[in-house]
């Protein structure tokens, strides 16, 4: 009892037991585990039975709650929120036996700050480790393991007169005695107390008998705490199961859990994240239920799945996405099939040049296209377009792209029908493995049309027919000849300087054998027009 601001008495069974003149003016006193006297900007905690001070709070205290079973206290402030603190009373207990005097501030290790409630507290009151109360907001709320739950809106300021386990209903009352009551099961909290507890044990007992609708609420505050895997068992909402089992990498579960929501934003959310696992299978089908044709372009390129890129060439041109279609056939080499892309997609101007690059036998039709499209509203214009049938002039090497082009088709048709047969038995049946064999004909080709375009030197000729020479005699080319000779000699134990000597044939590269220096190679009297004929063969000659 607080007799005055200056005296303050314990009673026991309406006998005093102690008195005490506290150092400060008392302003008000609190209940609880621990006699609590408010002071002027102070919070002093007493034991009951000596009236020692245990722990002295620099606080504006307006109010204190202390929980059940006196492991937490809740301080209420006008200003600052609220603060959550745990009693230890084995270090009070232990600092009070060991005799020594106490400090003015009590023992420092009786309180330890565990959470900060920015909420204005009216009236509350403890359940098991749940704070249950109402602020200044009219709203009905209850705290536990540093999460806010609300459990109602009030119309009107009311005050919470206490909760009844056996109903599990919170009941509160108004200035009018008007009482309310709300829902309140009191396994939901047991649950979360035996969470806050880390007694999962006592958490799976009472599941069974949490309602349905609360178990969101229990996994939201599961994961909260940090045990999303018990969330992903508790949740029954498919979006908040998705999260979790992508924050759990269970991506198979969320595969299933995908196909409840068959939304294209979590199939691309778990593309993501399989890709990240190297789980390309899965990857695979998450981007093709998402319809994602970007992705599958660059998973199929990355992983050279032809038959997966023909397909989806198919399903990006029937969902309009030319664009995917236009780099999927062109990665694969059909070019033809790109040509006829561009004008089926009104880009005819754009197929002309594509064409003049990659297929210059489709120029004249996409050039009569052309013309037609932009002859009614362009006459002009369309006059002005030269096809390669009527202006054979302003096309001079056109039929050596037709050559090639002809050249690339066959080969490409050749190496097709090559990946068709396996390596085993192309390696048995004696058939080439060798992928830039047939891109070496092209080459031979392009050499052979550039050789075409170009006037033969005398020193070019001299030197093609003793090449043909040697070709002929030995049935192979002068340099394989040469190096097979050397071959067989240096196996016998002669030195390759012999071997050169006896062949006549020495390292030209050396620049001191032709003993030539600038003067020698005096060009100033030399013709313009002789020496853009000559090469360095020449000159040297």
């Amino acid at each position: 009892v607080r007799e005055t601001s200056s005296s303050v008495k314990a009673f026991k069974n309406f006998k005093e037991k102690h008195s005490l003149r506290p150092d400060f003016a008392a302003e008000g006193i609190f209940g609880g585990l621990l006699l609590g006297i408010k002071g002027a900007g102070t919070l002093s905690f007493f034991a009951w039975d000596t009236l020692q001070l245990v722990r002295r709070i620099d606080i504006n205290c307006k109010d204190v709650f202390w929980s059940d079973d006196g492991q937490f206290v809740l301080v209420t402030t006008k200003e600052e929120g609220c603060f959550v603190l745990k009693y230890n009373a084995d270090a009070v207990t232990e600092a009070i036996s060991s005799g020594e005097p106490t400090p003015d501030d009590g023992i420092e290790e009786a309180f330890e700050p565990t959470d900060e409630i920015d909420d204005d507290v009216t009236t509350g009151t403890w359940v098991g480790s749940c704070f249950l109360y109402t602020n200044q907001g009219n709203r009905l709320n209850y705290y536990v393991g540093g999460e806010i739950v609300t459990v109602a809106h009030l119309d009107r300021p009311m005050y919470l007169l206490g909760y009844l386990p056996s109903t599990g209903r919170v009941y509160l009352g108004d200035k009018d005695l008007i009482i309310v009551s709300y829902n309140l099961p009191l396994a939901v909290m047991e649950y979360q107390t035996a969470v806050m507890q880390h007694d999962f044990t006592t958490a799976d007992e009472l599941m069974p008998s949490i309602p349905s609708d609360q178990r969101n609420r229990l996994a939201h505050f599961l994961e909260k705490q940090g045990f999303k895997q018990q969330a992903l068992v508790v949740s029954t909402d498919p979006e908040h199961r998705f999260e979790l089992a992508l924050a759990l990498h269970k991506l198979i579960t969320a595969r299933d859990i995908a196909f409840e929501l068959e939304t294209p934003q979590k199939w691309k959310q778990l593309a993501e994240a399989a890709m990240k696992k190297s789980m390309f299978d899965l990857a695979e089908e998450c981007l093709s239920h998402a319809q994602d044709f970007s992705g599958q372009l660059l998973l199929y390129t990355s992983s050279g799945k032809r038959d997966k890129m023909q397909s989806l060439t198919e399903q990006a041109k029937k969902a309009g996405r030319n664009n995917i279609a236009f780099v999927s056939l062109f990665l694969q080499g059909n070019v033809e099939e790109c040509a006829k892309l561009l004008i089926e997609s009104d880009r005819i101007a754009e197929a002309a040049l594509f064409a003049r690059s990659y297929v210059p036998s489709m120029i004249p039709e996409i050039v009569n296209l052309w013309k037609t499209s932009v002859g009614e509203k362009r006459p002009k214009l369309a006059q002005s377009l030269a096809s390669p049938n009527e202006y054979s002039n302003l096309f001079p090497e056109y039929e050596d792209c037709l050559k090639l082009e002809e050249a690339i088709s066959a080969t490409a048709r050749i190496m097709s029908e090559r990946a068709q047969i396996p390596l085993s038995e192309r390696l048995s049946s004696g058939v080439s493995t060798n992928v830039h064999e047939p891109m070496d004909k092209i080459g031979t080709l392009s050499d052979t049309v550039e050789s075409d375009r170009q006037p033969s030197s005398p020193h070019n000729l001299e030197a093609n027919s003793s090449k043909n020479q040697v070709m002929e005699a030995t049935g192979m080319p002068q340099e394989e000849q040469i190096h097979s000779e050397l071959g067989s000699t240096l196996s016998r134990g002669e030195s390759q300087t012999d071997v050169e000597e006896k062949s006549g044939v020495h390292d030209d590269d050396d620049d001191d054998d032709f003993n030539l220096d600038d003067d020698d190679l005096d060009l100033d009297n030399v013709d313009v027009s002789l020496a853009d004929d000559l090469d360095d063969d020449d000159l040297l000659a």
